[in-house]
This record gives C-alpha cells, sequence and structure tokens, in this order.
C-alpha cells in the first residue's frame, strides 16, 4: 500500500465567511504496479487535479474532510471516495490506457477533479487540528505589603505612688543664734506622700555648747527642729532641685554664776527658707542614697535675750540672736523604693 498526503493548504479563497473554511481531500494509492509510475506518480496526479481546478485541494490525510483511495488493477483504477467517519460518499471505475503514461496521468486527474467540484466549504474543526487555547490567565500580583509600623515597646509599669520615709542624718554649720559660727548634728526623715514632685522634711538638731566672750563667761545650748514641705523645681534621672518652707523651733540654754534668775532657758522661733541639690546612687537592689547639700534662711520671730551681772552688779546682755539666722548643712538620706 501506498499512501501519500500534500502539506497544508498555501492559499486560501479570500471570501468566506466568518468562522468558515474551505474542504480538505487526501490522496492514497494501492497496487503494486501504479501505471503512473513512469510520469512522476502520485505528486504528478496531485499537480494535475489542482492544475485544473486552479486551487490547492489535498491536505495531510489526519487534516482532510474526505479521502480519495485509488485502487490500480492492471489497467483499470478503482477510485473510492469516503468522510472522515468511513462512510462511502462515491466510488468510480477508470480504464486506462496502456502504454501511455500521459494519457492516463490526464485521464485520472479529470475523473479526480470532478469528483471534488467547486470548492465547498465548512464551518466544522479541522480534523486533528489543536483546541484553540484560552489566551494566558494574567495574574496580577497583589501590591506589596506595606512594611509593618514600627511597634513602640509598651511603657514600663509605674510603680505605684504611696507614701515613704528616708531616713535621714546631716552635719549643720550656722550662725545668728549661737555666739559665733556653731556646728550642730540633726537626724530626721524625708518624707514622700502620693502626689508627685512634693516631700517634707522632718528633722531634730542638736547644737553643741557655745563659749560666750563674756566675763564671767557662759556656755550656750541649742536643741531644736524644723518641719518643712518642699517642692522639686528640677528632678532628673538622679539629680533633683528642691525648695523648701517651713517652721523652725528650739530652746537656748545658758549655764553660768552670773546669770539673771529668769534667763536660764528660753524659746526660739523662726519662719525657715531652704534650697536642697540631692543626687540619687543606687546601691543594691530597691535601695538608693542620696547625698544632699542644703542652705537654710530662718527669720526668728521669736528671740531670748540673756542677761547676767558684772562685777558691779548691773545687768548686762549676756546673748541675743540676730533677726535672721543662716546655716548650710551636708547630709544623706537613705530611700526604699
Amino acid at each position: 500500500m501506498v499512501a501519500f498526503g500534500l502539506a497544508t493548504l498555501l492559499h486560501i479563497a479570500p471570501a468566506h465567511a466568518a468562522g468558515e473554511r474551505p474542504i480538505g481531500f487526501s490522496l492514497a494509492t494501492e497496487g503494486e504496479a501504479a501505471p503512473l509510475a513512469a510520469c512522476g506518480g502520485d505528486e504528478a496526479l496531485v499537480a494535475a487535479v489542482e492544475q485544473r481546478l486552479r486551487r490547492p485541494v489535498f491536505v495531510a490525510p489526519d487534516a482532510a474532510d474526505i479521502a480519495f483511495v485509488v485502487t490500480y488493477e492492471r489497467s483499470d483504477a478503482h477510485i473510492v471516495e469516503h468522510d472522515r467517519a468511513g462512510i462511502e460518499l462515491g466510488r468510480r471505475d477508470v480504464p486506462l490506457p496502456e502504454d501511455d503514461c500521459p494519457k492516463a496521468l490526464d485521464t485520472l486527474a479529470v475523473v479526480l477533479a470532478i469528483m471534488i467540484g467547486p470548492e465547498r466549504t465548512t464551518t466544522e474543526p479541522r480534523p486533528n487540528a489543536p483546541e484553540p487555547q484560552p489566551p494566558p490567565r494574567v495574574v496580577t500580583p497583589p501590591p506589596p505589603k506595606p512594611p509593618p509600623a514600627e511597634v513602640p515597646p509598651p511603657p514600663r509599669p509605674r510603680r505605684p505612688i504611696r507614701w515613704q520615709a528616708a531616713p535621714a542624718a546631716e552635719i549643720a554649720l550656722g550662725s545668728g543664734v549661737l555666739p559665733g559660727v556653731a556646728w550642730g548634728i540633726g537626724a530626721g526623715a524625708v518624707i514622700t506622700p502620693p502626689v508627685p514632685r512634693l516631700f517634707a522634711i522632718a528633722r531634730a538638731e542638736v547644737w553643741p555648747s557655745q563659749r560666750t566672750g563674756t566675763r564671767p563667761s557662759a556656755q550656750i545650748d541649742r536643741f531644736g527642729g524644723a518641719l518643712a514641705g518642699c517642692v522639686e523645681l528640677v528632678r532628673g534621672a538622679e539629680t533633683t532641685l528642691s525648695t523648701c518652707a517651713g517652721v523652725d523651733a528650739g530652746i537656748l540654754r545658758a549655764r553660768s554664776s552670773g546669770l539673771s534668775r529668769t534667763s536660764e532657758s528660753s524659746m526660739l522661733l523662726g519662719v525657715l527658707a531652704e534650697g536642697r541639690f540631692g543626687y540619687r546612687l543606687r546601691a543594691r537592689g530597691n535601695l538608693s542614697i542620696e547625698p544632699f547639700l542644703a542652705a537654710q534662711v530662718a527669720f526668728l520671730l521669736e528671740r531670748p535675750h540673756f542677761t547676767y551681772r558684772d562685777q558691779a552688779g548691773r545687768e548686762q546682755t549676756l546673748l541675743e540672736p540676730a533677726p535672721v539666722a543662716v546655716q548650710s548643712s551636708l547630709g544623706v538620706a537613705v530611700h526604699f523604693f
């Protein structure tokens, strides 16, 4: 068996309705001693048919709508026409002249051209044609996500504000109450209420005896204390600058053989203004130490007046504090958190 097919049409009629296409034909030959072998065989037969029809009609067998099978038996040719489903559409028996290849080729070409006839069209898809593929799906990438906003760290939980008391001790130098420049020591507490930037100071002081320059001489002792409310003007991580106001009270006691009977001891009372600078040092755990430096001014409202009798028996002033007394102190407070 000899099978032959031609390539897909090179030219298609220009005027076809939308979706229509020309019907394609295929050609196959059977028989061993084909009478057309001497003048070109199947290729010459295809060319002769298309020349008479003046158009290309033959396509590859797997793309044809109608197939022609030509069987050669001695000097006859049998033509069978069938569709894609194998249903026979027509049959012809063509006697061929012997020993005249060109005439046999022309005879067979005329018969095939008549069986094909004028151009026919169909809307069916071409056999074995690849199915039209849908256009590629265009996937639009999602817009880039914005970078996550920086989340600030959660605020550190603040310790609940409550009443606190920090013990304190100090040493002081002062003038205006005792004779000359005196020194004293004090102890007390720094009290912090549940109100930001406010605190209070309570302290007791002892001032050792100071000797007067009178004759006969006398010794003056001072015992007292102060209570003041304070506000922090400047507060840093470790440093504080505060101002305070309050009262300063105490007792002055004089000892001398020449004192008047009613002048041995007396009360001292004044209004106090104080400025403090502190620097906190964290020690261990919940403990911190705060060295501080303070300066005080006291406006005395109650001033004792000590007198004595000289050798001639006259009453003289032994000691009378100044209207304004000043002092400075250096100390340390211990805070517990």
